[in-house]
C-alpha cells in the first residue's frame, strides 16, 4: 500500500466518521445539529471527490490509457454518490428523518462498493504506476482540499504524512 492509498483511505475514514455524525443527529431529531454536521460532511465528501478527480485520475491518464475506462466509471459513481448526498441533505432540510434513512442507507452501500471497485482497481493501478510520485500527488491532493475548503480542511486531509 502506497502513500496515496493510505491518504486516501484515512481521508475516507473521516468522512465516514462525519457522515456518523449526521445520522446520529438524525436518530435524535436534532435537527439543527444534523443540519450543521452534514454540512460538514458534504465539504468533506467534495473535497475527497476533487482530489481523486483533480489530481489522482489526472495523473493515471496521463500515465496509462489502461485507466481510462476505470476512471469513467469511477466518474459516474461520484455523480451518483453527490446525487444521494444531495438527497440526505434535503430530507434533513425538510426534517423527514425516514428519507434521510432512505437516503443514507443507499449512500452507505454505494459508497461500500465504490470503495472496494476503487481500492481493487484504480488505487491498485496508482500504486504500481505512480508509486515514484506518490509524495507529490498527496501534496497536490492537499493542496485541492484545502483549495475548496477555503483554506480550512475539514477532514483529515491536512494532518496525514
Amino acid at each position: 500500500m502506497s502513500d496515496i492509498t493510505t491518504f486516501l483511505r484515512t481521508d475516507r475514514i473521516a468522512c465516514d466518521r462525519l457522515f456518523q455524525r449526521v445520522e446520529h443527529a438524525v436518530r435524535r431529531r436534532s435537527w439543527l445539529a444534523a443540519f450543521g454536521a452534514n454540512a460538514r460532511f458534504e465539504n468533506a465528501l467534495n473535497q475527497h471527490l476533487l482530489m481523486e478527480e483533480e489530481v489522482l485520475f489526472r495523473a493515471l491518464e496521463q500515465y496509462t490509457s489502461d485507466a481510462r475506462k476505470p476512471i469513467a466509471a469511477m466518474l459516474l459513481e461520484h455523480q451518483q454518490l453527490r446525487r444521494v448526498a444531495a438527497g440526505a441533505t434535503t430530507a434533513i432540510r425538510r426534517c423527514h428523518a425516514q428519507s434521510f434513512f432512505n437516503s443514507a442507507s443507499a449512500f452507505r452501500l454505494m459508497m461500500a462498493e465504490h470503495c472496494m471497485k476503487e481500492e481493487g482497481i484504480v488505487l491498485a493501478m496508482a500504486d504500481h504506476f505512480l508509486r515514484p510520485a506518490a509524495r507529490f500527488l498527496v501534496d497536490s491532493m492537499r493542496a485541492v482540499a484545502t483549495r475548496s475548503a477555503g483554506d480550512q480542511p475539514l477532514s483529515v486531509t491536512a494532518s496525514i504524512g
